[in-house]
């Protein structure tokens, strides 16, 4: 699309409207550098309006040059018949251009393209024109990271919070999706483990009717946490484990009679016992590491023993009986 390059004033610039803006990156000290060494190589793009100027491509750009003192700044100015969809388009590809849109920039992508698409239009064909993926399922996973907070957008991009579990906790009232956002950051645990652990300290909340902050915010989980000594894999095992007892009580309790009456039988190291997922079935998995009929004769006491204690099953028995 032709435009005028020309020197506009920085100070009829609206920054504040960040309505086109896509890129994520907030950190201006290279970009000064490059600046002051060779200029500036690819001009910020701008569109016109009542009372100005609004910036489609390069905030950063302008941002870095007022911060060094540039009063004008050499811009394209897009012309006045350009649409805002292709305003939108313009800003897409220039950020997709230079680099792989992370999510965030890919949500606001999404949002610009759906916001902007004329009734009638496919979106679907803009998508495919700024090398978007074109899918219903695609927009509507990441558009929603749009207007996400921005703790919880930070903590998707630092990969400190997976995006299946960020769709859930936005979906929660600030009182609990705020601390639990903060809570997990701290943690940058698996998705298997974040998803475990938003499930038990939001039932252990509901169960004791006491807010998630009260539940993560624990004088044991507190303790954990704030161990210098412990890096940070075993706190979080130890963290997992602190709900996982306060959660699930009873089973806790089986696991570790169970374990105990392994031990104290002191069976040879090459049978291996598998229980069933949390006890919630009958079949056991033993396994004999043998390399003869002479290794099979020698562990098959300590397997009899072991099937034998198994079916007593005297970790599954209350204490009531």
């Amino acid at each position: 699309m032709d435009s005028d390059v020309r020197q506009i004033a920085a100070s009829q610039i609206d920054l504040s409207d960040t309505t086109f803006q896509i890129t994520t990156a907030v950190d201006k000290t290279d970009l000064a550098l490059s600046i002051s060494a060779v200029g500036l190589l690819q001009f910020p793009i701008l569109a016109e309006t009542q009372g100005g100027f609004l910036v489609v491509c390069g905030f950063r750009r302008i941002r870095t040059l007022t911060a060094l003192d540039q009063t004008l700044i050499q811009a394209r100015v897009l012309p006045k018949t350009c649409s805002p969809l292709e305003c939108a388009c313009i800003a897409i590809a220039d950020n997709s251009g230079q680099r792989p849109l992370n999510i965030v920039e890919q949500a606001r992508a999404y949002t610009l393209i759906h916001k902007f698409t004329p009734p009638g239009q496919s979106w679907q064909e803009v998508a495919r024109s700024v090398s978007l993926p074109d899918s219903d399922a695609a927009k509507n996973r990441i558009m929603p990271v749009t207007n996400m907070p921005d703790a919880l957008q930070s903590a998707i991009l630092e990969g400190s919070i997976a995006l299946p579990v960020a769709l859930t906790l936005v979906a929660l009232t600030p009182d609990i999706m705020l601390p639990l956002i903060s809570f997990l950051r701290s943690l940058n645990a698996s998705l298997r483990v974040q998803r475990e652990l938003l499930e038990m300290v939001r039932e252990i909340s509901l169960r004791d009717d006491i807010p998630v902050s009260q539940v993560i915010h624990a004088p044991d989980i507190a303790a954990i946490m704030e161990d210098p000594e412990t890096p940070m894999p075993q706190k979080v095992q130890n963290v997992r484990q602190v709900f996982k007892n306060r959660r699930y009580p009873a089973l806790c309790r089986a696991e570790k009679k169970y374990h105990d009456t392994i031990r104290a039988l002191k069976a040879d190291p090459r049978i291996q016992v598998q229980p069933p997922r949390d006890f919630e079935g009958k079949t056991y998995h033993i396994t004999l590491a043998v390399h003869s009929r002479k290794d099979l004769d020698a562990l098959w006491p300590d397997a009899q023993k072991l099937a034998g204690i198994i079916e007593q099953g005297e970790w599954l028995k209350t204490d009531e009986g």
